[in-house]
């Protein structure tokens, strides 16, 4: 089973494949978004932008200082301004591993903007689920690879034709393991 699990991921997506339409993120980038809630629900809104957005329809979600945060996403490339109108500088970004520790503070801030996020934007619930339960070594690895094709099935599941991505995902997950006593 394992090996079946190993082989789906595989064919779902090659990491070359999603990379060539990533780009990574520098520190300074990272830093930026991370700086406040509006930078990174900005950069948020309009990374998952199919069009651009002008800021009349960002005001549609209060944000402070909106002005400032537009400039300063501008200012690191990560979105860019023709007209009125604001586009991504890049279809996808993918974050640095936070192998610093100003980035590894950076995540913290996001970690904690992520709790707000969906409630942010209106986002419905879908699901929720909460286990804690005895289960062996072997099941909890069968476990995290079906995670891994879970993420690769959401990282590859937008329709070429972007007209079709009408809905947005918010995923979040955590999965601990551990000895309890018993």
């Amino acid at each position: 089973m394992l090996q079946r699990i190993k082989k789906c991921i595989k064919k779902i997506a090659n990491k070359s494949q999603l990379r060539s339409y990533q780009i990574e993120l520098s520190e300074r980038q990272v830093a930026v978004v991370s700086s406040t809630k509006n930078h990174y629900f900005l950069f948020l809104i309009l990374t998952l932008s199919r069009r651009g957005i002008s800021k009349k329809e960002l005001s549609k979600y209060h944000f402070d200082k909106l002005e400032n945060a537009l400039e300063d996403l501008c200012k690191v490339k990560l979105i860019y301004r023709e007209e009125d109108l604001y586009f991504p500088s890049y279809p996808e970004f993918v974050f640095l591993r936070p192998e610093t520790a100003a980035l590894k503070n950076f995540y913290e801030k996001i970690n904690e903007y992520d709790l707000e996020k969906n409630k942010q934007f209106g986002l419905t619930k879908m699901k929720r689920a909460s286990f804690f339960k005895r289960i062996s070594p072997r099941q909890a690895e069968i476990i995290l690879m079906h995670l891994d094709l879970l993420f690769q099935t959401i990282r590859t599941a937008d329709e070429l034709d972007v007209s079709y991505n009408t809905e947005v995902l918010s995923f979040d997950l955590s999965f601990y393991q551990g000895k309890v006593l018993g």
